[in-house]
């Protein structure tokens, strides 16, 4: 898909985009930028590797506005999307 840090986010803040949504976490590298751009009020991330799963759960641990997901994109996705239903989102 490309690297998040390359993508022009200033156009998102006048949509008044407030959610993240990424498939496929593993390291967490996507999901910190995200964090770190400061624009997204919620995160969700969906990682079907246990591993990848488990060291971001660490790493992402006290950011109440992250959420992680193990399972297929397949499987979750759907679920992520009802919890943002009133939210506009960025897919990733």
């Amino acid at each position: 898909m490309g690297y998040l840090h390359n993508w022009p986010i200033p156009f998102l803040v006048p949509l008044n985009v407030k959610g993240f949504v990424e498939t496929g976490t593993q390291a967490g590298a996507g999901l910190q930028h995200a964090l770190d751009l400061g624009v997204f009020d919620v995160l969700h991330s969906i990682e079907i590797n246990p591993g990848f799963y488990d060291m971001c759960t660490k790493k992402f641990e006290g950011h109440d506005n992250v959420n992680l997901h193990l399972g297929s994109s397949v499987d979750m996705l759907p679920k992520v999307l009802e919890q943002i239903k009133d939210v506009k989102s960025c897919f990733w």
